[in-house]
Protein backbone atom coordinates (compact mmCIF):
# COMPACT_ATOMS: atom_id res chain seq x y z
CA UNK A 1 0.00 0.00 0.00
CA UNK A 2 1.22 3.48 -0.73
CA UNK A 3 2.59 5.99 1.72
CA UNK A 4 0.04 8.52 0.47
CA UNK A 5 -2.79 6.22 1.55
CA UNK A 6 -1.21 5.80 4.97
CA UNK A 7 -0.70 9.53 5.39
CA UNK A 8 -4.24 10.34 4.36
CA UNK A 9 -5.69 7.70 6.70
CA UNK A 10 -3.68 9.26 9.55
CA UNK A 11 -5.22 12.63 8.67
CA UNK A 12 -8.72 11.09 8.62
CA UNK A 13 -7.99 9.52 12.00
CA UNK A 14 -6.83 12.83 13.49
CA UNK A 15 -9.91 14.57 12.07
CA UNK A 16 -12.20 11.99 13.66
CA UNK A 17 -10.37 12.24 16.98
CA UNK A 18 -10.70 16.04 17.02
CA UNK A 19 -14.41 15.86 16.13
CA UNK A 20 -14.94 13.25 18.84
CA UNK A 21 -13.20 15.26 21.53
CA UNK A 22 -14.99 18.39 20.34
CA UNK A 23 -18.40 16.75 20.65
CA UNK A 24 -17.61 15.70 24.21
CA UNK A 25 -16.06 18.91 25.54
CA UNK A 26 -17.57 21.71 23.44
CA UNK A 27 -19.97 23.89 25.39
CA UNK A 28 -23.60 23.88 24.28
CA UNK A 29 -23.32 27.52 23.25
CA UNK A 30 -20.69 26.62 20.65
CA UNK A 31 -22.97 24.00 19.12
CA UNK A 32 -25.78 26.56 19.05
CA UNK A 33 -23.39 28.90 17.21
CA UNK A 34 -22.91 26.12 14.62
CA UNK A 35 -26.68 26.01 14.06
CA UNK A 36 -27.91 23.25 16.36
CA UNK A 37 -30.88 23.78 18.65
CA UNK A 38 -30.24 24.14 22.35
CA UNK A 39 -30.06 20.77 24.07
CA UNK A 40 -29.46 20.43 27.79
CA UNK A 41 -28.80 16.70 27.59
CA UNK A 42 -25.11 15.96 27.12
CA UNK A 43 -25.48 12.20 26.57
CA UNK A 44 -25.99 12.20 22.80
CA UNK A 45 -23.08 14.57 22.15
CA UNK A 46 -20.88 12.37 24.35
CA UNK A 47 -22.11 9.24 22.59
CA UNK A 48 -21.30 10.80 19.20
CA UNK A 49 -17.91 11.85 20.52
CA UNK A 50 -17.06 8.38 21.77
CA UNK A 51 -18.19 6.94 18.42
CA UNK A 52 -15.87 9.32 16.55
CA UNK A 53 -12.97 8.42 18.84
CA UNK A 54 -13.64 4.72 18.22
CA UNK A 55 -13.66 5.36 14.47
CA UNK A 56 -10.39 7.30 14.82
CA UNK A 57 -8.83 4.16 16.30
CA UNK A 58 -10.03 2.12 13.30
CA UNK A 59 -8.68 4.69 10.84
CA UNK A 60 -5.37 4.73 12.76
CA UNK A 61 -5.11 0.93 12.57
CA UNK A 62 -5.73 1.11 8.81
CA UNK A 63 -3.09 3.86 8.53
CA UNK A 64 -0.54 1.99 10.64
CA UNK A 65 -0.58 -1.14 8.47
CA UNK A 66 -2.93 -0.89 5.47
CA UNK A 67 -1.86 -4.27 4.13
CA UNK A 68 -2.52 -6.11 7.40
CA UNK A 69 -5.71 -4.15 8.06
CA UNK A 70 -6.88 -3.90 4.45
CA UNK A 71 -10.44 -4.64 5.55
CA UNK A 72 -10.33 -1.46 7.67
CA UNK A 73 -9.26 0.57 4.65
CA UNK A 74 -12.30 -0.75 2.78
CA UNK A 75 -14.44 -0.21 5.88
CA UNK A 76 -13.22 3.41 5.98
CA UNK A 77 -14.61 3.98 2.49
CA UNK A 78 -17.90 2.32 3.47
CA UNK A 79 -18.22 4.42 6.64
CA UNK A 80 -17.49 7.66 4.80
CA UNK A 81 -20.06 6.73 2.14
CA UNK A 82 -22.72 5.95 4.76
CA UNK A 83 -21.91 9.20 6.57
CA UNK A 84 -22.17 11.16 3.32
CA UNK A 85 -25.57 9.65 2.47
CA UNK A 86 -26.92 10.11 6.01
CA UNK A 87 -25.73 13.69 6.40
CA UNK A 88 -26.91 14.68 2.92
CA UNK A 89 -30.36 13.21 3.47
CA UNK A 90 -30.59 14.78 6.91
CA UNK A 91 -29.64 18.18 5.52
CA UNK A 92 -32.15 17.82 2.68
CA UNK A 93 -35.06 16.36 4.63
CA UNK A 94 -34.71 17.51 8.22
CA UNK A 95 -32.39 20.44 8.87
CA UNK A 96 -30.24 22.27 6.31
CA UNK A 97 -27.69 23.33 8.92
CA UNK A 98 -24.44 24.56 7.38
CA UNK A 99 -22.20 22.37 9.56
CA UNK A 100 -24.16 19.25 8.53
CA UNK A 101 -23.76 20.14 4.85
CA UNK A 102 -20.05 20.84 5.41
CA UNK A 103 -19.70 17.50 7.19
CA UNK A 104 -21.40 15.70 4.29
CA UNK A 105 -19.04 17.33 1.81
CA UNK A 106 -15.94 16.63 3.90
CA UNK A 107 -16.92 12.99 4.45
CA UNK A 108 -17.52 12.63 0.70
CA UNK A 109 -14.08 14.07 -0.05
CA UNK A 110 -12.34 11.92 2.56
CA UNK A 111 -14.08 8.75 1.39
CA UNK A 112 -13.33 9.48 -2.25
CA UNK A 113 -9.66 10.19 -1.59
CA UNK A 114 -9.26 7.00 0.48
CA UNK A 115 -10.99 5.01 -2.28
CA UNK A 116 -8.83 6.47 -5.06
CA UNK A 117 -5.57 6.02 -3.12
CA UNK A 118 -6.56 2.47 -2.18
CA UNK A 119 -7.53 1.66 -5.78
CA UNK A 120 -4.19 2.87 -7.14
CA UNK A 121 -2.23 1.13 -4.40
CA UNK A 122 -3.94 -2.16 -5.31
CA UNK A 123 -3.15 -1.58 -8.99
CA UNK A 124 0.51 -0.86 -8.26
CA UNK A 125 0.75 -3.94 -6.01
CA UNK A 126 -0.61 -6.08 -8.87
CA UNK A 127 1.92 -4.56 -11.27
CA UNK A 128 4.77 -5.24 -8.85
CA UNK A 129 3.75 -8.88 -8.45
CA UNK A 130 3.93 -9.54 -12.20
Amino acid sequence: MTKKLQLFLWLVSIHSLIVGIGLIVAPGEFLEFLGYHKCQEHFFRSQGGVFHIGMAIGYAMAAYDPKKFECLVIFSVIIKTVATVFLSLYALLAAPIAIIILSAVSDFIMGTVVFVLYYFSVLSAKEESK
